[in-house]
């Protein structure tokens, strides 16, 4: 098959969660088309006014149960042991407890089922690792 190239310039920063923050899509942006087998060249283009800045409690450092997030760093080992012996965790049936308390774009979050696979797909990924 031929490969799809596709440039995108995206206006993204970095979260204290340590993954990009859009600001319109919060912490939901993703680049789905990229497991088509496309060629992504994404141009991001930092404004320097995260929504992050105006977030005064930032609320998701403080709300996985491991405290895996300490605003420099994400603890994989940590979360990723705890979902492994905590099947019942509410991290498991509405995914990133951290990423859904952050009040930028709420909308755009995954539904229950979209969490629940992404979360799965991290455990099996990290069991493969």
């Amino acid at each position: 098959g031929q490969l799809l190239h596709v440039t995108r310039r995206e206006e993204l920063e970095q979260s204290p969660l340590g993954i990009m923050i859009h600001p319109r899509h919060g912490l939901w942006h993703s680049y789905r088309f990229a497991i088509l087998g496309a060629d992504i060249d994404v141009e991001t283009a930092a404004t320097g006014v995260s929504p992050c800045l105006g977030c005064a409690d930032q609320p998701c450092l403080h709300r996985c149960p491991v405290n895996a997030f300490s605003g420099k760093d994400y603890d994989v080992d940590a979360c990723a042991g705890y979902l492994k012996t905590a099947p019942r965790a509410e991290c498991h049936a509405l995914g990133c407890m951290a990423r859904n308390v952050c009040p930028v774009a709420p909308q755009s979050r995954y539904l229950p089922a979209q969490a629940r696979f992404h979360l799965r797909a991290f455990l099996q990924a990290r069991a493969q690792s």
